[in-house]
């Protein structure tokens, strides 16, 4: 990621309302911070990870297929729209951690329910179930803030002094 990009993410993050610092921390265990980063199985795409029905639902009308072609600053626009979407989704709060953040990307439909994303026998369950730490059945914002620290290193760390640098 550029200097030109890392300013551009922030600012369009701040934007919203949202921290770039947990931002940055759960699109690094998404995707490294990779913008051209395509998950083959389930197509989803890009910095956050976007599924072609999500991008559709945000406004998105180019081909899903190839949203990872923009880069960042062509993703921003969708990023700013799914992260508004996100706070809605919690209540108008903005979440102000990485555990939160990551259930909203992970299953926003399950918000009402506190803590817990995802319950074994659910939709989502079956393809995360090595979020669910101890095996109680379930995948809480624990176990999503266990997962997302674990994968900070290397790029978030380096992302993180990238933000320090433009920032200053």
């Amino acid at each position: 990621m550029t200097d030109d990009d890392m300013r551009a993410l922030a600012a369009a993050v701040r934007a919203v309302g949202y921290d770039p610092r947990v931002v940055l921390q759960v699109y690094n265990a998404e995707s490294q911070l990779d913008p051209s980063v395509v998950n083959p199985a389930t197509h989803t795409q890009g910095l956050a990870q976007l599924a072609p029905d999500t991008l559709k639902a945000l406004g998105y009308t180019g081909d899903p297929l190839q949203f990872h072609t923009l880069g960042v600053q062509g993703q921003l626009p969708w990023i700013q729209a799914l992260l508004r979407s996100q706070t809605a989704a919690n209540g108008g709060q903005v979440p102000t951690t990485p555990g939160r953040l990551m259930h909203l990307q992970l299953s926003p439909s399950t918000m009402g329910r506190g803590t817990v994303a995802l319950v074994k026998g659910e939709p989502g369950y079956a393809a995360n179930a090595s979020l669910d730490r101890t095996g109680k059945g379930f995948v809480d914002e624990d176990d999503l803030t266990a997962f997302v620290s674990a994968q900070a290193h290397g790029p978030y760390f380096a992302a993180l002094e990238q933000l320090a640098r433009v920032a200053a």
